[in-house]
């Protein structure tokens, strides 16, 4: 099939047609006054929610219980910087590691016990 009978293919030619249709649709929506004054609404709507945000944000900041988490992570800011958190986790993690230890010597000891077991001094 050459160019000029591709191009005569009312399939394609319809094809063609949708596109550039819903090409000028979406460019009249977009540039449409309804789109525009959506557009404004949902930015004010946005505007007044960060407004609303912000005024709960402070009200709960003064409230007692704003109060009391603040103090509380202000403490927990305090115990971090001075190594109080730091200590904690590491003794935490000193104790996980030893018990894992222990578990695997463990089972290193009952599969060089086993039937089958090689010693470390084996080099075979």
């Amino acid at each position: 099939m050459d160019d000029e009978a591709r191009h005569s293919d009312p399939f394609e030619d319809e094809f063609e047609r949708l596109g550039e249709n819903l090409r000028r649709a979406v460019e009249q929506a977009w540039q449409s006054e309804e789109r525009k004054r959506l557009s404004a609404d949902l930015q004010a709507g946005i505007e007044e929610l960060g407004a609303a945000l912000n005024r709960t944000a402070n009200e709960f900041a003064e409230s007692p219980t704003g109060r009391r988490m603040r103090a509380e992570v202000d403490d927990w800011s305090r115990r971090v910087q001075e190594g109080e958190v730091a200590d904690k986790v590491e003794s935490e993690l000193v104790s996980v590691l030893g018990r894992l230890n222990q578990y695997l010597e463990q089972v290193i000891s009952s599969m060089a016990s086993g039937p089958g077991a090689v010693s470390h001094d084996d080099k075979t």
